[in-house]
């Protein structure tokens, strides 16, 4: 497991992600989806958000992946499965969240460890991070200031 939190943190130090960051709320007056901004729950929780006085908000994706690392036609197919839980920030600009170096591994375990102690046991220790994340948040300090961090999956 790779918390979640440390590696936001240092992706907002060291890459500058608050650059990157774009929280404005555009409201469109087409009934179409182009983004996840144009949703109702976007709106809702960016407004509780900046009530509570956080700088910053990230709103994070996660989604899971089962790979097999050796030829899925062999014999040991199924042997070498892993189950990898991957996360990146939404409200980076679009040319961005494409690239790799934006989507980042919060859970690598093999997919047997799955099947015998369950799927929630694994994500156990992502879930705290992110209900931390999105309760209390951090801080960091960047520029001589410190700014509040929170996010959103």
């Amino acid at each position: 497991y790779v918390p979640i939190t440390n590696v936001l943190r240092n992706l907002m130090f060291y890459q500058s992600l608050c650059d990157h960051l774009d929280n404005v709320s555009t409201v469109h007056s087409s009934p179409l989806l182009r983004t996840f901004r144009d949703g109702l729950v976007y709106n809702e929780r960016l407004t509780t958000l900046l009530q509570g006085g956080c700088q910053y908000t990230v709103f994070l994706v996660l989604y899971s992946d089962e790979v097999e690392i050796v030829n899925p036609l062999g014999s040991k197919r199924g042997v070498h499965k892993l189950l990898v839980v991957y996360f990146s920030v939404l409200n980076i600009h679009a040319r961005y969240r494409s690239q790799v170096r934006f989507i980042h591994v919060a859970i690598i375990a093999r997919y047997k460890l799955v099947v015998d102690q369950g799927i929630d046991a694994i994500l156990e220790p992502l879930l705290i991070d992110v209900f931390d994340l999105e309760r209390i948040g951090f801080t960091l300090d960047k520029y001589a200031t410190t700014v509040r961090v929170t996010a959103v999956v």
